[in-house]
């Protein structure tokens, strides 16, 4: 389901996981630049901000296409996350960090309520094993494919991907 993200923000790399009720995405608006939005909505969030949005930080892709969907009652538009790198869990729970091409983005769907919007990841069905990125114990990224790495099983859910347009 995609529980952290990794992303550059104003020349500096961030990693928000969706459990901070201040966990914002970076969107990409319709005029290309790039906006935080507030990633979903928590279980405790009861603000006035919040109310009206689901609780939820991931949208089933399936369940979004059914013309009967709780989604469907929102204004919604699906939007490019601009992320580098997202946080899985495998089938055993443990936490894996997984890299994206450069031109690749995660698919999200904005929801808005009186001029208010968050949004939310689409997910569906894991591969049956993804390979992790890796870093070494300094944390230096393997730029190279130097480090050895494992294939991993992904539990129940997967973030949906899309590539940016070439110029």
């Amino acid at each position: 389901m995609c529980g952290g993200v990794e992303y550059d923000w104003q020349g500096q790399t961030r990693r928000t996981f969706f459990p901070n009720p201040n966990a914002q995405v970076p969107v990409v608006r319709k005029d290309g630049d790039i906006e935080l939005v507030t990633w979903g909505r928590r279980t405790e969030e009861d603000s006035a901000d919040a109310q009206g949005f689901p609780i939820n930080g991931w949208v089933r892709h399936e369940s979004f296409l059914n013309p009967n969907s709780s989604w469907r009652q929102y204004r919604h538009k699906e939007v490019k996350i601009a992320i580098k790198h997202f946080m899985e869990k495998d089938d055993v729970g443990k936490s894996h960090w997984f890299s994206l091409q450069e031109d690749e983005y995660l698919r999200g769907l904005l929801l808005v309520i009186e001029k208010r919007w968050r949004v939310y990841v689409l997910t569906t069905e894991p591969p049956k094993i993804a390979t992790p990125y890796i870093q070494n114990q300094n944390g230096i990224e393997d730029l190279f494919g130097a480090l050895p790495t494992e294939p991993v099983r992904i539990h129940e859910r997967w973030p949906m991907t899309g590539r940016f347009a070439s110029a």
